[in-house]
């Protein structure tokens, strides 16, 4: 080392040196205790110093060194190893050391964190660096200018100013082909996920300032993107994320508030892998760590300066997607199911972590190349309070990819069909609204399956209940519940209501049909009644009809069998009436045929009220059972109610009679059946009943003079 001139007070002391220069050779630091060195300096030259010991300042004129290697540690507490070094002593005045241009050449910068669960080592080598006009003096500006080389495949580089007090920076960053992988113990502690490869590129400008508070502000500007990301599921050594590039574009992002913003994000040819495993569990579940690690605890203390407490906000003016894949693998079921979803593309704008922000969705893709699937409306995910209004829709699906889950719970194979479903989740204060729109085309099942947990309802039966004219079974399978609710299930919902459907179709078939087709509970196609002694269609009866018909027409593999029914006393008692009513009209047909008027029948003739003891009186006489008679033998004249009882008592109805007038009631239903264009093979007559007793009135509020249908496949 030599020294230049030496300047000395009034009492002789030196006051200031200056023209100081020197040259350290081989210098190795290491800590006490430490086996290894963390600071090797081969050669440290320094030149035009100038000391002055009055305004405790040092001023280097140039300071220089080659090929120096430094080892940066972060132990388990979050501790540096460096700043046990530099720590300040509680003496004295600081001094103020001014470094008018530092230049590293060739450094090598090794950086080791042990505070994350898998530690992480960064080697920056080759480092150059040139820092000019720095000073720890308040306010002093320095001019920084880095460049290097960080694991042997990412370029960084720096130019800007910073300050030392207080900390502040306004620096252009600039990275290039950065690999990620030597990075990912900093998430080993949140995710099961292995990174195989990766590469970020980012050029921005990073800003730091500290406040009044000593707390510093970070701000950055600028793009960013990941590109050849691949990672592995840790738990089952497959692929679970990757792409080929994710760009971010116009970020915005500062701590004080934390905020982050967007203008735009692309992501391209993605891939993730989604699985339902053995156990029912899904794979995203299991990559998630339920639990902080302790050590996070250090970590988190670490970076509590920098990045504060409240909720971050976060919006991202437009995402687009292009090339994207799911592919999706049930292993719950025996053998399993899966499907992959590709080509998925489109477009996500205004995403907004403000709750009154809703984001406009539309994205398209297909299952399979074949399939397409459409997904539309609005959602803000990365709000705090979770808002979903979501349609998705999927177009002809085969059915056959879906038969492992026929066989398991329905017990029957899936031999052919198309499925379309139209789906609308709504998402609000944490409760669901969803409805399910199920389009089911020429669904047929193929052989039976002996599965223990596949139903024991009339599946086959249900589906020829369902399945129209053209084949299609649409159903609609609405879910709604709260989150907030430990028992709610999306999909056990899904399977109650489908159970529902089969136990409808077993118990109350009509009521599913009622349900389908809108016409209230559908209890009312299950019968029609008559008038008692009548088998004319009343014309609420001809409605229940029509309704029917309609079902029938529309459900081709659905067959109808007809019971007539009669109510004993009652159908009796009109089939009197309508005897003696006819004996009346007779006499009277005879009367005005006798007058020349043929033109008139039984049927359409009445009596008027002024003429009903005239011709009741001709209808007596013409009996022939027993009548009152006088002591001279002749038959008496009576008044109109005795001849009334005498004629209505003698009139027989037999059960044969009461069977005929079932056997008509349930023809003029077939008849009409058959107008509607219902095959006839498709409608069985059981037979007339004519032995009712009366015993289910009490618990019914149907006549007995009815026809009922019931509906079989």
């Amino acid at each position: 080392m030599s020294a230049g001139y030496v300047y000395s007070g009034k009492d002789g002391e030196p006051i200031t040196v200056s023209g100081l220069a020197g040259r350290l050779t081989a210098i190795r630091l290491k800590q006490r205790g430490e086996k290894d060195e963390f600071l090797k300096i081969p050669v440290l030259s320094v030149k035009d110093c100038e000391l002055d010991l009055r305004k405790r300042s040092v001023v280097i004129g140039d300071l220089s060194s080659t090929k120096g290697r430094v080892v940066v540690k972060r132990e388990r507490d979050g501790a540096l190893n460096l700043s046990r070094l530099l720590a300040p002593t509680a003496s004295s005045p600081s001094w103020v050391i001014q470094v008018n241009q530092l230049d590293l050449d060739r450094y090598g910068v090794k950086l080791e964190d042990n505070v994350p669960s898998v530690p992480v080592t960064v080697v920056a080598e080759p480092l150059s660096m040139t820092i000019t006009h720095s000073s720890t003096a308040k306010g002093t500006k320095a001019h920084l200018l880095l460049h290097t080389t960080v694991n042997r495949t990412g370029a960084v580089s720096a130019e800007g100013w910073i300050s030392l007090r207080p900390l502040a920076s306004n620096v252009n960053l600039s990275v290039e082909g950065l690999d990620v992988v030597p990075f990912q113990g900093y998430a080993a502690d949140r995710v099961k996920i292995v990174a195989t490869s990766g590469a970020l590129f980012s050029k921005g400008a990073l800003t730091l300032s500290t406040g009044q508070d000593d707390q510093v502000t970070a701000t950055f500007t600028g793009d960013a993107s990941l590109t050849n990301l691949t990672t592995v599921d840790q738990m089952h050594a497959e692929d679970f994320l990757k792409w080929d590039s994710l760009y971010l574009g116009g970020i915005e992002a500062g701590n004080r508030p934390a905020h982050v913003q967007v203008r735009e994000m692309a992501l391209t040819d993605f891939y993730s892998r989604i699985v339902v495993n053995a156990d029912g569990t899904l794979n995203v579940q299991e990559v998630l760590h339920s639990e902080p690690r302790a050590s996070k605890v250090a970590e988190a203390e670490a970076v509590s300066t920098i990045v504060p407490a409240e909720q971050t906000k976060a919006r991202i003016e437009l995402v687009t997607l292009q090339g994207g894949r799911i592919d999706f693998s049930d292993r719950y079921i025996k053998p399993s199911f899966s499907g992959l979803l590709t080509d998925i593309g489109g477009k996500i704008s205004g995403l907004s972590s403000e709750a009154d922000q809703q984001a406009d969705v539309r994205l398209q893709g297909s299952l399979d190349r074949t399939s397409p699937l459409e997904i539309t409306g609005k959602m803000n995910p990365l709000s705090k309070d979770l808002f979903v209004d979501l349609k998705l829709d999927f177009t002809d699906i085969e059915l056959t990819r879906f038969t492992t889950y026929s066989a398991k719970y329905a017990g029957y194979t899936i031999e052919k069909g198309r499925l379309s479903l139209g789906l609308k989740y709504v998402i609000a204060k944490r409760k669901l609204d969803a409805q399910n729109s199920v389009t089911l085309k020429q669904l047929i099942f193929g052989e039976k399956v002996d599965s223990p947990e596949a139903t024991t309802l009339p599946v086959r039966f249900a589906v020829s209940l369902l399945k129209d004219r053209q084949g299609e079974i649409k159903l609609n399978v609405p879910v709604s519940g709260s989150f907030d609710d430990p028992q709610f299930s999306v999909w056990e919902g899904i399977v109650k209501v489908c159970k529902n459907l089969l136990a409808k179709a077993a118990s109350a078939p009509f009521a599913l049909i009622g349900a389908l087709f809108e016409t209230g509970g559908g209890d009312e196609l299950s019968h029609v009644e008559f008038e008692y002694g009548k088998a004319d269609l009343m014309p609420k009866m001809e409605t229940t009809l029509r309704k029917l018909a309609e079902v029938l027409y529309d459900r081709p593999a659905v067959k109808l069998t007809m019971t007539a029914h009669v109510d004993v006393e009652r159908d009796q008692e009109a089939l009197r009436q309508q005897q003696f009513e006819r004996k009346l009209k007779v006499q009277k047909l005879t009367t005005v045929m006798k007058q020349g008027d043929t033109s008139v029948s039984p049927e359409t003739m009445t009596i008027e009220p002024d003429e009903y003891a005239t011709y009741l009186r001709m209808a007596y006489q013409k009996e022939t059972f027993p009548k009152p008679r006088n002591l001279l033998g002749f038959a008496k004249d009576l008044d109109v109610p005795e001849m009334e009882k005498l004629m209505l008592i003698h009139i027989q109805v037999t059960e044969e009679n009461l069977r005929q007038l079932a056997i008509h009631r349930e023809q003029r239903v077939k008849d009409y059946l058959l107008d509607a264009k219902i095959e006839p093979e498709r409608m069985f007559l059981v037979g007339a009943q004519v032995d009712s007793d009366g015993k289910d009135k009490k618990e019914s509020t149907l006549k007995d003079s009815r026809v009922d249908f019931v509906i079989k496949s």
